[in-house]
């Protein structure tokens, strides 16, 4: 494998992308963001200036103003700011949870995004994430990854995660919600949740954190 200097993990809602992204970068000493925080920045502002989510030529205006800042706090965590304004927490809020779907799914708006994030990863050393990195944002990115896992496993850990964050959902409410998000991500027009014809696979499902992570950094050159 050539060096590798930008890094794409793709797959369906909780199949470990954010983790195990994170997990690569703090390795690589790469930088590292989750395209998800932009669609739900601007679901957050959407709300928060009373707009209509249903209007996509509004978020696009929006989208086109909103300043999306991306840092790390003191002990490696993401800090997502808004205008300068701390947001981390708010964008895991029911209302954005309920929202970011459908904010999502506008062609106009996923096209108003793509040179943010193309521009994030243009300086290399990157590991970016989300449903469309590797097919449209990156396509031509040194090092592809595919996650996936069950909807049931997927929907064990969303609740999971929903409880550590204070919300409680049951499970058959976040499986129905996964299927759901699952049809609009790979049903959508424009840039569709799909694996990359040379993205490297990876069941999450049977294996651990540290053996996913250690497995892409395998693929990088690094460790054994």
């Amino acid at each position: 494998m050539p060096s590798v200097s930008v890094i794409t993990i793709d797959g369906p809602v909780a199949s470990g992308k954010t983790s195990v992204g994170r997990r690569v970068a703090q390795a690589l000493n790469f930088r590292f963001l989750d395209t998800g925080v932009l669609y739900r920045a601007v679901a957050l502002a959407a709300h928060a200036h009373g707009l209509d989510i249903h209007d996509a030529s509004v978020l696009v205006e929006l989208a086109h103003a909103l300043k999306v800042n991306v840092q790390a706090d003191t002990q490696n965590r993401d800090v997502i700011l808004i205008d300068g304004v701390d947001v981390t927490d708010a964008l895991r809020s029911s209302v954005v949870e309920q929202s970011v779907a459908l904010v999502s799914s506008y062609p106009e708006l996923r096209l108003e995004l793509i040179d943010r994030q193309r521009e994030f990863a243009a300086p290399g050393k990157v590991v970016m994430v989300g449903r469309d990195i590797g097919t449209t944002i990156l396509p031509h990115a040194d090092l592809k990854i595919f996650l996936q896992a069950s909807p049931g496993e997927r929907a064990r850990r969303r609740v999971q995660d929903f409880s550590s964050n204070g919300l409680s959902h049951t499970r058959e409410q976040v499986l129905q919600d996964l299927h759901q998000r699952d049809s609009q991500d790979s049903g959508r027009s424009t840039s569709p949740l799909l694996q990359p014809d040379d993205a490297y696979a990876i069941d999450t499902e049977e294996i651990g954190l540290d053996e996913v992570v250690r497995q892409i950094l395998k693929l990088c050159g690094e460790g054994g």
